[in-house]
C-alpha cells in the first residue's frame, strides 16, 4: 500500500536528522516522501544566500506590498537548498520524493495550519 510521508524541513540540522529518520526508519518500498518547506511572510523571510541585508525592505518585510522579484528569488533559493541538501540523500536511498516551497502568512508556532492540509491532501491522492 503506498503511504505519502511529509515531512516538513527548513534549513536546521534537525530537519536533515528527520529525513534520514524517515529514510531509515518510517520509508517502505512504494512509499513517497513529500519535503515541505514553508516560507512565512512578514519578518519570517529566508534571506538567500548573497543578499543583503538592506534588501530586506525590497522583499517586504515591514511592507504591505512586498516586491515580488524578490520574494521569486527566495523562493527559488529555498528550493535550491532542498534540492542540494535533502534530495542527494533520497535519491542515494533510492526514495521516490517531491519537492514543495510554499509561502504562508503564520507565526512558528501555528506551521501546522499548513502543513496539516498539504499532508491530509497528499494522503486523499495517495488513497485514489
Amino acid at each position: 500500500m503506498l503511504r505519502n510521508i511529509l515531512v516538513s524541513v527548513d534549513r536546521s540540522l534537525a530537519s536533515q536528522r528527520c529525513v534520514s529518520f524517515a529514510i531509515n526508519h518510517v520509508y517502505r518500498h512504494g512509499d513517497v516522501i513529500h519535503l515541505l518547506h514553508v516560507i512565512p511572510l512578514g519578518t519570517e523571510n529566508v534571506i538567500p544566500l548573497g543578499m543583503d541585508a538592506s534588501e530586506l525592505m525590497e522583499v517586504g518585510v515591514g511592507v504591505t506590498e512586498p516586491n515580488k522579484e524578490k520574494q521569486k528569488v527566495i523562493d527559488e533559493d529555498a528550493k535550491k537548498y532542498l534540492l542540494e541538501n535533502f534530495v542527494p540523500h533520497l535519491e542515494a536511498a533510492q526514495v521516490p520524493y517531491q519537492v514543495e516551497v510554499v509561502r504562508f502568512s503564520l507565526d512558528n508556532e501555528s506551521i501546522g495550519t499548513v502543513v496539516c492540509p498539504i499532508g491530509i491532501r497528499e494522503a486523499i491522492q495517495g488513497n485514489q
